[in-house]
Order: structure tokens, then sequence, then C-alpha cells
């Protein structure tokens, strides 16, 4: 029965490890995805990376944050449910298009440096990025906005295994798994 129990704690230790091997090498994709965005969004396998980068991020997420929080900084409440619902349609749609122009303002914003590091978030930044997935309604949402917003926060809640890309400049990229997709958001 030892034996039993050992060899079965060995098959879930072994598939625990290679699922955080999955998750390191899909991390390190992204963050060689954006150190060499210049080069690739000019090149041949341009839709290649591109392909990669929809299959590998929760885009939806992070437009969602984006979206919800720029919305936050609209002085006029009765403009917020415009926005919402304009912001909310795009994110239905998709990044399409614009995958290589968010790469492209994550390299610009985090810094000059050719090789980013990678490393465990503080508790400060997961605390930061939690706040932000949990997706608060602006002032002015409609009580629709305000549903469908609880939606995606409860989805973006379960984003885990936070890391922090550093690039040399001020600001970083938090970067979460959640269901097998990255969520990358910029912390400026």
């Amino acid at each position: 029965m030892k034996g039993v129990c050992l060899a079965a704690g060995l098959v879930v230790t072994s598939a625990m490890s290679g699922c955080m091997k999955d998750k390191n090498t899909q991390l390190a994709q992204l963050v060689e995805q954006i150190e060499t965005v210049e080069q690739w969004s000019h090149g041949p396998q341009v839709k290649e990376h591109i392909a990669w980068l929809d299959r590998s991020i929760a885009w939806d997420i992070v437009a969602v944050v984006t979206m919800s929080w720029a919305a936050q900084e609209v002085d006029e409440p009765e403009r917020v449910e415009g926005l919402l619902r304009s912001g909310l349609a795009e994110v239905a749609a998709g990044p399409g298009d614009h995958v290589v122009s968010l790469v492209s303002r994550w390299k610009q914003a985090l810094g000059p440096e050719a090789r980013c590091r990678l490393s465990t978030a503080s508790e400060e930044d997961v605390s930061w990025l939690r706040v932000r997935l949990s997706l608060p309604p602006p002032k002015g949402a409609s009580t629709e906005s305000q549903q469908t917003l609880a939606a995606y926060a409860t989805r973006a809640g379960e984003t885990r295994q936070v890391q922090r890309v550093d690039c040399g400049g001020a600001a970083h990229l938090l970067v979460g798994v959640l269901a097998e997709r990255l969520v990358p958001i910029l912390r400026e």
C-alpha cells in the first residue's frame, strides 16, 4: 500500500512540475515576443507570431482590465456607459490587427534593455494586480455593464502564478496564468 501511495504521489508531482514547466516555457516565449517585437513585426513570420500570441494570451481579460480602469478616470459619469458598451463590444471581437501594437506598447513602456528579467511578483505587485482583476464598475456604468464586468471579474479572479517582467524601464509587466493562457497587465 505504501508503495502505491508513493508511486501515485510521484505521478502527481511529475504532472504538476510538467504544468509549471509548460507555463514557464509559455512565459519565456512571451518575453521573447516582447524583446524581439521590432524584428518579427516587420518580418515574413509576423502571422505566426500573432497566431501564437492570440492562442497564448487571454486578450479579453487584458482588454477588460485596461478598458474598465480607463473608464474609472472619466470625469463625466454620463459618458462612461457609452465607453463601456463600445469597449465591451471590442473585447468580444478580440484584438485582431492590434496585437503587434499592443506588444510594441509593452516593449516601449518596459524599457530599452534587449533582455528582460523574469522574477516572482512581490506581494505588493500581486495585490495591485488583484485589485485590477476585480474590475470594480466605474461610476455611470449601467446594471448590464456592471453584470458583464462582474462576470469577467469572476473569471479573472482565477488568475494564478503571477510573475514580473522587467526590461530596465519604470514600468513592469505582471503576468499571471488563467486556464492555460497568460494574463499580462502593464504596471506603469
